[in-house]
């Protein structure tokens, strides 16, 4: 019988000292133009796995909070900085996996959790010589941010062991 290995990927990005208006299909990421690497997605290189929930959780409780695209790659490659368009060329683009749209949100306390209120698992397939996966956050509206607002990816992935072989 196959065996079923889940686990919680959690990445963390803080903003700037800034509060430039972010712009639909803008990076949104600290000061660095990085990609977010989530690491040891899989239990072996190019073993597909499933994304089963994706949130994020913002240190900000705006009136009009973030609504985010996280867009998943296989491998990673130079990216725009914060701010400005996220234009993958269409080599890049043989990388990507697949996305998830959070654009519903919960407000708690000081903490606004942004989600996707209908999702279903995303199966994805990465490259034959990699564990780690991608990510690029970009804005799905245009927000006004807060300087050094924090954003916490959570992605809880799994994977089915008899893939392995």
């Amino acid at each position: 019988m196959d065996s079923l290995y889940a686990q919680r990927n959690v990445i963390s990005v803080t903003r700037q000292n800034d509060s430039t208006d972010y712009a639909i299909g803008e990076v949104i990421n600290s000061a660095t133009a990085r990609m977010l690497r989530l690491k040891g997605v899989t239990v072996d290189n190019g073993v597909p796995f499933y994304v089963l929930r994706a949130f994020i959780l913002d240190s900000a409780v705006a009136a009009a909070p973030a609504q985010i695209q996280a867009n998943f790659f296989s491998r990673e490659f130079p990216i725009a900085a914060d701010n400005a368009a996220f234009a993958p060329t269409m080599q890049q683009l043989a990388y990507f996996l697949g996305k998830i749209s959070m654009a519903d949100y919960s407000k708690f306390n000081a903490t606004t959790v942004i989600f996707d209120d209908v999702f279903d698992p995303m199966l994805m397939i990465p490259e034959f010589d990699s564990k780690d996966v991608y990510v690029v956050l970009t804005a799905l509206n245009a927000y006004d941010p807060t300087a050094y607002e924090d954003l916490v990816l959570v992605v809880d992935t799994a994977n089915f062991l008899g893939w392995v072989t």
